[in-house]
């Protein structure tokens, strides 16, 4: 038996989350990153521009085999040098399940995979309406793959009022990697005014990571993080 603690994976929930919260936050108490950006220099400020959001992860090609549909948080800033054109710095986290078809190959009743990828994305433009727009980006950087294999095991939670046992899926055993990653992908924005930059936003990805095929998920793990979020 062991106390309950948090896990790495509701560690990176609770991050970025409030990593999510605090940039809402930003936008809020200055009002210079709502201004609508017309194409001329306003300052610095006016080219800063930030984004987050969350939605769904399918796996794409052979690696959907291997790696079962999932979640993902999205957050990231950047600086656009006019109204068209840009570059993104974007932080990815993404959650899958593994398929039973494997865990019943390791003997294991649970397990997940996370991927992580910090990409420097350039951002296009191509359609710049009041209120709908359209954009292209992608790019490349660095990504980290976790798999991690689980078991339920017998817990103590203790509170103000007393402890009592339980069980939750814990780690037993996981393995990782580092590798290179490059995405392509294209979005839809939607403007509530033409006055204000904030604005929702959704996009699919095509996403590669240069995995080897001695590890799952497999040689060059793909998947497609389509992400729903707001822009300002």
């Amino acid at each position: 038996m062991r106390k309950h603690g948090k896990s790495l994976f509701e560690a990176a929930q609770r991050m970025a989350f409030l990593g999510l919260a605090c940039l809402l936050a930003v936008v809020v108490a200055h009002p210079a990153f709502a201004q609508h950006y017309t194409g001329t220099d306003n300052g610095i400020t006016s080219h800063l521009t930030f984004e987050g959001g969350g939605g769904f992860v399918p796996a794409a090609g052979g690696t959907a085999a291997n790696v079962n549909s999932g979640w993902g948080i999205m957050l990231g800033g950047g600086y656009m040098l006019n109204h068209k054109v840009g570059m993104m710095l974007e932080y990815n986290f993404d959650h899958n399940n593994i398929p039973n078809s494997i865990l019943s190959e390791v003997d294991e009743p649970g397990g997940y995979y996370h991927f992580w990828t910090l990409t420097a994305n350039p951002i296009y433009n191509y359609w710049t309406g009041n209120k709908l727009g359209g954009y292209i980006t992608g790019g490349g950087g660095f990504s980290r793959k976790v798999v991690s294999f689980t078991q339920p095991i017998l817990v103590q939670y203790c509170y103000i009022y007393g402890c009592y046992e339980g069980y939750e899926n814990s780690v037993v055993y996981h393995f990782s990697s580092n590798q290179p990653v490059v995405d392509l992908g294209t979005g839809i924005t939607f403007r509530l005014s033409p006055y204000n930059r904030m604005k929702f936003f959704a996009d699919a990805r095509f996403v590669k990571m240069y995995t080897t095929a001695s590890q799952i998920p497999g040689h060059n793990a793909q998947i497609i993080p389509v992400t729903f979020g707001v822009r300002w």
